[in-house]
């Protein structure tokens, strides 16, 4: 799981349509690790950063807020 989610982040950080509908189709897979209050409202600043409203170092923080739920578990 922690690699789809490598692979994810890669993908959203670029605001170009076809990383986008990468990101979508792998977010698709991994949405169902993250409780759904945190996943609507990273859904919601998603948005925002594809539509250009912040830059990625302020959406890394959104990201980096995620992080814990791909963890690889020791």
């Amino acid at each position: 799981m922690e690699e789809i989610f490598i692979e994810f982040t890669n993908n959203v950080f670029c605001r170009r349509e076809s990383n986008q509908h990468k990101a979508k189709i792998l977010w698709e897979r991994i949405k169902h690790e993250v409780p759904v209050a945190e996943r609507k409202l990273f859904e919601t600043e998603w948005n925002h950063y594809v539509m250009g409203e912040f830059e990625p170092n302020m959406f890394g923080v959104d990201i980096n807020n995620l992080k814990k739920y791909f963890k690889k578990l020791a």
